[in-house]
């Protein structure tokens, strides 16, 4: 038998390293989207201010927070956290990623808007959606992206995340 040729193998490498390239390049403007609304999502000025928000514009006691507000989002969050693995498939996805952008949207307008407790318990309901329609945001970027990139794509996307 014949030893392997080094440099046909090589090259060949080479060649899949610049196939890997050429789709990485197509898919820039999706990452670059991607990571944005990360960002976006994450970015939170008013989450530090949430208890006194309610406590001192709503009039929400603390115990009312604490006791009665506040663990709406624990439960709903397992509660479709379980749903979640049992409706992970790739062309629920997309889908998944745009409700929870909408219940993080319906979250602020009954912030805002919201004066009854079964109002402020709902909110935390469909902030407890949005928390777990992240973990589609977290596994869609790997629809597109060839295995050789994930390690960038995952550490860029996390970056852009915790920057928010």
């Amino acid at each position: 038998e014949k030893p392997p040729n080094n440099r046909r193998r090589k090259q060949e490498e080479k060649h899949a390293l610049i196939i890997a390239s050429d789709v990485m390049m197509r898919r820039v403007p999706f990452v670059f989207l991607f990571c944005l609304y990360g960002f976006l999502v994450e970015f939170k000025p008013s989450e530090p201010y949430l208890t006194p928000y309610l406590n001192l514009t709503k009039n929400f006691s603390l115990s009312t927070l604490d006791d009665e507000i506040y663990p709406f989002w624990t439960y709903s969050y397992f509660a479709f956290a379980i749903l979640v693995v049992f409706v992970a498939a790739p062309p629920l996805l997309k889908g998944s990623i745009v409700l929870g952008a909408l219940c993080r949207l319906l979250t602020r307008v009954q912030l805002l808007w919201g004066q009854e407790l079964w109002m402020m318990q709902l909110m935390q309901v469909t902030f407890g959606v949005a928390s777990a329609c992240e973990i589609f945001y977290y596994s869609y970027v790997y629809l597109f992206i060839p295995s050789s990139r994930y390690a960038f794509v995952s550490g860029l996307v996390r970056a852009c995340t915790l920057s928010g």
